[in-house]
């Protein structure tokens, strides 16, 4: 199925946004160099019991930066996106780097969001300037050279759409035990032949999380990790967990 963006003005800015499926509103928040493009996250969700609502975060394909930096402006945004929609109610499922965007939704809007869940996400400050992950981030993805680091790994994928999927996944996981069927190849190559990371990784990056946000959320909440988690730490889920 091809997936068609849809680009919006909200009183909060401009922001893209694909939906497919009908049911239960579900509003998935991608990780990093993620946007409204993504499908892999969607996996197990049928479009026949829930309606996938996949904005572009701040900074992502469609969805200027603009004034959204922080998370709680990020929030603004996307809530502001789901009521020009005329959704009132909904849950939200956040993956990775949108943890702060989604911890920060579900605290502003409790009477909006019916449950909320965080999957391998970020819940506190993730990393900070001098870490190797960030060093190597400001190199590979600033907005002034993320095209050719882009550019780059989609060729990869075209050629050797195998081989890019096994690099990925080992940046990703410290598991050595993963078996690729050729439907996850595929599904890993449709991925990485839309990721960018544009304004918005260099965002997300800075984004942090307060512990009275955390306190204020009343909604259900799943919190799910993977323990093989080489970008988020398994730590975030304990702490948001805990919090």
């Amino acid at each position: 199925m091809q997936t068609i963006l849809h680009q919006l003005k909200t009183r909060k800015g401009t922001v893209a946004y694909s939906r497919y499926g009908q049911g239960i509103p579900v509003l998935y928040l991608h990780g990093g160099h993620g946007n409204a493009y993504e499908r892999i996250g969607h996996m197990g969700l049928s479009p026949q019991q829930f309606e996938l609502i996949t904005p572009s975060r701040p900074g992502y394909v469609g969805s200027p930066l603009a004034q959204n930096h922080s998370p709680i402006q990020a929030a603004e945004l996307m809530a502001a996106l789901m009521e020009q929609l005329g959704i009132k109610q909904y849950h939200v499922l956040a993956v990775s780097a949108a943890g702060p965007t989604a911890i920060a939704l579900a605290s502003l809007y409790p009477d909006r969001i019916q449950s909320l869940v965080l999957a391998s996400a970020v819940s506190k400050r993730w990393l900070k300037p001098g870490d190797e992950m960030y060093v190597h981030a400001q190199r590979a993805f600033h907005p002034k050279r993320e095209k050719w680091s882009w550019t780059a790994m989609r060729l990869f994928a075209r050629l050797w759409p195998t081989a890019a999927a096994r690099t990925l996944l080992a940046s990703l996981s410290t598991s050595k035990k993963v078996v690729l069927q050729a439907a996850d190849v595929q599904s890993i190559k449709a991925m990485l032949l839309t990721q960018r990371s544009g304004d918005g990784f260099m965002a997300d990056l800075e984004h942090e999380t307060h512990k009275f946000q955390l306190n204020q959320i009343s909604a259900p909440c799943l919190v799910i990790h993977s323990l093989n988690d080489k970008i988020v730490p398994p730590a975030h889920a304990e702490y948001a967990a805990a919090t």
